[in-house]
């Protein structure tokens, strides 16, 4: 009896493993497919001072042809709690973490593994305390796990992202197997470039390429304007008779 029921444990272990899996691949495709305020999102912790271990180039995650950011530069304590855009109240995140697994009405499990969840339930409780801690391995610079303290109720979430694995030393990250055929990241999409750098320019009458999506975006932010941004390998800007911007970082 004690073997059967410990069977059954592993088997609906394996079970809730997938399940989990399915709802994570749903909640990635409705992030490409309808959030349409991801690039105005992303852009808005450019100005911020850049936490501990948070790359100078960051990682870009890519669906069909939509883009988003695996780092970000999160806050512990929200700004409506009372949370500062000061460097001691800043981690790395990833952008998982810090918002994109919570939506309104979705899986509960899913929606635990985000800062954005708990925020809300100090918000809607009118919490008195509410701390937060990233707690970095030693040997590392990202957190891998965050410690959340609503009145003195611990809760804990892992700072990761779905079909990732991450380096927490380096900020770097690979696809997983299984999610190879729905995203790629940034050193794929240069892989399939023969090996080629990943640039980045302005569609409309473009002079200059960039390394970084971030800082064009935040100049482009700058300059008023509302072009899109577009990408190819370094190799094909060169050929397009772009050059390097002089005043990128």
């Amino acid at each position: 009896m004690m073997y059967r029921n410990k069977k059954n444990r592993k088997r609906n272990r394996i079970y809730y493993k997938r399940v989990q899996e399915i709802i994570k691949k749903k909640r990635l495709e409705e992030i490409f497919a309808f959030d349409k305020d991801l690039k105005k999102r992303q852009s808005s912790s450019s100005k911020l001072p850049k936490p501990e271990g948070y790359p100078d180039k960051n990682i870009i995650i890519v669906k069909d042809g939509k883009s988003i950011y695996l780092w970000n530069k999160g806050h512990l304590k929200a700004k409506n709690l009372g949370g500062s855009d000061e460097i001691n109240n800043l981690s790395t995140q990833t952008s998982w973490t810090n918002y994109l697994a919570y939506s309104e009405n979705g899986d509960k499990r899913q929606n635990k593994e985000c800062m954005k969840y708990y925020e809300k339930m100090a918000t809607t409780d009118k919490a008195i305390s509410y701390v937060v801690n990233a707690n970095v391995s030693p040997g590392e610079k990202i957190p891998r796990i965050i410690d959340i303290f609503i009145d003195g109720k611990k809760h804990t979430i892992n700072n990761y992202f779905p079909g990732l694995e991450i380096d927490y030393k380096t900020g770097e990250a690979t696809v997983r197997p299984e999610y190879k055929d729905m995203i790629t990241i940034s050193t794929e999409l240069e892989a399939k470039n023969g090996g080629d750098v990943i640039v980045y320019y302005k569609s409309k009458k473009a002079e200059v390429y960039w390394y970084s999506q971030e800082q064009l975006h935040l100049q482009m932010n700058y300059a008023g304007s509302t072009n899109a941004i577009c990408s190819c390998s370094e190799r094909e800007a060169i050929q397009k008779g772009l050059y390097h911007s002089k005043i990128e970082k």
